[in-house]
């Protein structure tokens, strides 16, 4: 079972969900774009910053190697010379035109020098600044200088010189014994290769150099001072943002080159000719990025400060043996900044987007939406059952379209399945109910021929129901409808459908049996059958289908839920017909075994119980039948016919209460009776008789004439006496008050009991004898009514205040005058109550049985039939506008039938002219309806009921007028 979900749950329209998607989705995209592009333009730029400083390495590389390669290339060429052995200061100025061309073509060189190994020492210097100038007090259009140093004359000699090498000025001044030899540099040269110092800050210059050296074959240095300015400004040239930085450290972090010269003091003189090292440097950035490196062997990205930096440390090659370090790094924020440009850009085009978006999507979303809801709206008609929506617009999704469509076909079946239940439902007529099934299913399914079967009784032969067929010829239907199926024979129908209660296809060329109009020669087609099952899921039938032509295979999957849900409500449907017919049938026979069981318990009163509903359903029907007034409007739907027919046969059901011994009695006396007084009296009698024999034996045997026509005369009053209350006793004649007055006269006389009369009697005798005082012998009178004749009620005796039959004072009155003196028939006043009280217990026994709504009116019209139509009937005391035609048209029958029954002990049966005669007089008295009985003799339903029931009698010649003349 599908559980269905009502439960309220938060929910939105779908196209709150379409619009809300395509934002979503535009917005996910927007920033996937937004962190791709981020991602992308940072890696890109990123790895362009690599790649940057992997060439800024480069070129650092060729930049360190330009600015020593002329260097190094000289003084290899010097120390080959005649220089090397130049001992005066003339032969050393020869010189100065050669390296003064070297020192203009590099003038990152600053200087030349050669140390003696008697520690006298040339150097030629490129006045490249003017406090430099101002340091050696040269002139103002010098350009070089050379000087010159002598340990033996002790004599330091400057000679100043212009850009064409024009001598400007010479002096002499007392050396200062700067001795050469004392240098690093000269001490660490050697001849077989060139060596290079550690940078240094040379103060005069304000710049940092480096010194390369190389010792010649006879003990001379050369050395050339190598300013290391272009390196530090080619590092600068690769910035882009000021906050950049590129430094050039060795291993024991001594500074080569650097950007920015605000990282050092130029003005601190303690830096004079000594290293510089990265300490040294007013930057603590270039302190932590590395020690990040040395941390972690790798910079990348680092924080300081709180900001991000991105940095690299290439390697250099200064020369074989030697590798320098470059630092560079820049705040990722500046080095990013075109990414955080364009992420920006992205971010306001995907707002813009999104601006552009949202109001498309909506009216995208309600296009779409708009047909789904359309068939939601469908669809919830259809939970309603309402078939009458119309179709929505057409979507041109796919999806939506085949939603659209699916739900037209839905409502179609679902709409002729409903209607056709309903009218499943609504039809009495099983044969109509069948055939419109038929029909239905078979333009419902596309099938081209129907074929229902139901099993017989014996669940031996298929009866069929309803056949039909395309191009079917009425005979031949006419015909086929006649054959039987038997079920007996093994066959794949048999097996399939009765045994394993499944549905069977058979190939339609291969089924004996058929018409041949039903598949014409060459043509294919598929019988499918299916089982009808029970609630017991017993197969009480078959239901079959002829699909033709090749698409048989899609019909069938596609109707196939429809059908076995169709029949399976068909076959429910079927056998509760069947079992409420079984059931009427079982109330049927059960409301006439009590009718048979009543006139069996009575057989005085004949089989009234069967016939009065037999003249009612007639006299009913006539009625029914009759256009004139008053009945002209008057109808009996069949549920009506059904309600007359069981409240006829109830009509006297009440009568099971009434004891037998009331209802039978024949003779007033007649009463149960314990048969002991009887016997006890025999005994008397004996007694007598005893008396009599002794006393005759001792007493003269002739009796005086007058004693023997005393005692004739005395037996023969009693004799006529007896017959006297032997012919009231049978309550044939009317009472008259001197008959009652003889009778009591009678009953005064009395005879005496000798025996005990409370011998053999039941308890309920002895209680009520035991009100009386019994005493042995005594004279007791001939009739009497005793204290012990009346018998009380047992329980409650009050009785519902709306009937108008109220108990008598005692349940039984068995006095014997008082039985004696009934006036007409044989029953006394309790007698009479008990008899009359039946219609009550028919009433009550009726109202408390469960009838459907359409059989509520059963009591009244049962209970009805002693009703007179001016109100003084009984037990309720209604007049004829108060009671239903059927319970006055039962009241016609019950009276119909007692006046001309020929089962009642007390009275005997009337003609049909006396019956009528009698009636007429009821009719006169207002007893029963004048419009009923003109019908009743009109339309012969009481010659009718003559020919069926009357001995012959019984039906003499009736003049009809004359008892219509009222």
């Amino acid at each position: 079972m599908i559980r269905v979900d009502h439960q309220k749950r938060f929910s939105f329209p779908l196209h709150i969900h379409i619009s809300t998607l395509f934002v979503v989705l535009i917005l996910c995209m927007s920033l996937t774009q937004i962190w791709l592009t981020n991602r992308s333009m940072e890696s890109v730029l990123l790895e362009a910053n690599k790649k940057i400083f992997s060439r800024i390495a480069s070129e650092t590389h060729g930049t360190l190697k330009a600015q020593y390669d002329p260097a190094l290339s000289a003084i290899s060429a010097f120390r080959q010379g005649n220089l090397a052995s130049a001992s005066s200061f003339n032969q050393r100025i020869e010189y100065v035109y050669e390296i003064g061309s070297l020192l203009l073509e590099y003038p990152h060189i600053t200087s030349y020098t050669v140390s003696y190994p008697n520690g006298d020492f040339f150097v030629v210097s490129h006045l490249s600044t003017p406090q430099y100038k101002e340091d050696m007090k040269a002139p103002a259009h010098a350009r070089f200088v050379a000087a010159s140093s002598s340990v033996y004359s002790n004599r330091f000699v400057m000679a100043f010189y212009d850009t064409d090498f024009h001598e400007l000025y010479r002096t002499t001044e007392p050396s200062d014994n700067f001795d050469p030899r004392t240098r690093d540099w000269f001490k660490q040269s050697v001849v077989e290769e060139a060596r290079i110092s550690d940078p240094y800050f040379f103060y005069r210059l304000q710049k940092v150099g480096l010194t390369i050296h190389r010792k010649a074959a006879n003990g001379t240095v050369f050395a050339a001072d190598v300013l290391l300015q272009n390196l530090s400004d080619s590092l600068r040239e690769t910035l882009v943002e000021k906050s950049s930085v590129r430094v050039l450290f060795d291993d024991h972090q001594q500074v080569y080159a650097f950007s920015d010269p605000s990282y050092f003091d130029v003005q601190n003189r303690s830096l004079n000719n000594r290293r510089i090292y990265l300490s040294d440097l007013n930057s603590p950035m270039i302190t932590s990025a590395v020690q990040q490196q040395s941390k972690t062997n790798a910079l990348g990205e680092f924080e300081y400060n709180g900001e991000q930096w991105f940095g690299a440390l290439a390697d250099v090659e200064f020369y074989p043996g030697k590798t320098l370090h470059l630092l560079m790094a820049a705040k990722s924020d500046e080095l990013l900044h075109q990414a955080q440009v364009i992420r920006r850009n992205t971010v306001y085009l995907s707002i813009a987007l999104i601006l552009i978006v949202i109001p498309l999507a909506y009216l995208i979303s309600q296009m779409i939406a708009k047909p789904i809801r359309q068939e939601t709206n469908r669809a919830r008609a259809i939970e309603r059952l309402d078939f009458s929506t119309e179709n929505g617009i057409y979507s041109r999704v796919r999806e939506i379209y085949q939603l659209r469509s699916s739900l037209q076909s839905m409502q179609a079946t679902l709409q002729r399945f409903v209607m056709l239940t309903s009218r499943i439902a609504h039809e009495a007529d099983t044969d109509k109910l069948l055939h419109m099934v038929c029909d239905e299913v078979s333009d419902a399914i596309e099938a081209k021929g129907v074929f229902l079967y139901l099993l017989d009784s014996e669940h031996h032969l298929l009866k069929p129901r309803h056949v039909w067929w395309e191009e079917a010829d009425p005979l031949e239907l006419s015909a086929f409808e006649k054959k039987n199926m038997p079920t007996q024979r093994a066959s794949h129908f048999v097996r399939d459908v009765f045994i394993a209660k499944q549905r069977t296809v058979l190939d339609g060329n291969k089924v004996r049996g058929m018409p041949s109009s039903v598949l014409k020669s060459g043509e294919q087609g598929d019988y499918v059958f299916y089982p009808l099952l029970d609630r017991q899921r017993q197969v009480i039938g078959t239901f079959g289908v002829l699909y033709k032509g090749e698409q048989r295979q899609q019909y069938l999957e596609r109707y196939t839920h429809y059908i076995e849900m169709l029949i399976s409500y068909l076959s429910v449907t079927l056998d509760t017909r069947k079992l409420l017919k079984d059931q009427k049938a079982l109330l049927d026979s059960t409301i006439k075994l009590m009718a048979s069981a009543m006139d069996t318990k009575s057989p005085y009163t004949g089989n009234h119980c069967q016939r009065v509903p037999v003249l009612t359903e007639w006299l009913s029907k006539a009625a029914h039948d009759s256009d004139r007034e008053p009945f002209k409007a008057f109808s009996m739907s069949p549920n009506q016919f059904e309600e007359l027919h069981i409240a006829a046969w109830l009509h006297d059901c009440g009568k099971i209460t009434t004891p037998e011994h009331v209802v039978d009695k024949a003779t007033k006396l007649e009463t149960i009776y314990n048969r002991i007084h009887e016997i006890r009296t025999r005994f008397e009698v004996l007694k007598r008789d005893v008396e009599l024999e002794v006393c005759r034996r001792f007493l003269p045997p002739i009796l005086p004439d007058e004693a023997m026509q005393e005692m004739e005369q005395r037996m023969g009053e009693l004799d006529e006496e007896f017959a006297f209350i032997a012919d009231l006793n049978q309550g044939e004649q009317f009472v008259m008050d001197e008959d009652v007055e003889r009778l009591k006269r009678i009953g005064q006389r009395k005879w005496l009991r000798t025996m005990d009369k409370s011998l053999g009697l039941s308890w309920e005798e002895s209680d009520r004898l035991a009100q009386s005082t019994v005493t042995t012998p005594d004279f007791e009178h001939l009739l009497e009514d005793k204290p012990e004749h009346l018998i009380a009620w047992k329980g409650d005796r009050t009785r519902d205040a709306r009937f108008n039959l109220q108990p008598t004072q005692y349940q039984a009155n068995q006095g014997e005058l008082y039985n004696l003196s009934v006036k007409r028939g044989t029953l006394n006043e309790e007698e009479r109550f008990i008899i009359n009280d039946h219609i009550v217990q028919t009433i009550v026994m009726l109202e408390s049985l469960p009838f459907p709504s359409h059989m509520r009116r059963i009591p009244q019209i049962a209970g009805g039939h002693h009703e007179k139509m001016n109100g003084q009937g009984y037990p309720l005391g209604l007049k004829a506008s108060e009671m239903p035609l059927t319970a006055r048209a039962m009241a016609i029958a019950d009276i119909f039938e007692a006046l001309t029954s020929t089962d009642r002990p007390y009275k005997k049966a009337k003609t049909l002219s006396e019956s009528l005669q009698i009636m007429t007089r009821m009719v006169a008295d207002e007893h029963i309806d004048p419009d009923l009985f003109r019908l009743f003799i009109e339309s012969g339903v009481y010659m009718q009921y003559a020919r069926a029931f009357l001995k012959p009698e019984q039906i003499d010649h009736v003049d009809e007028a004359q008892y219509l003349s009222y």
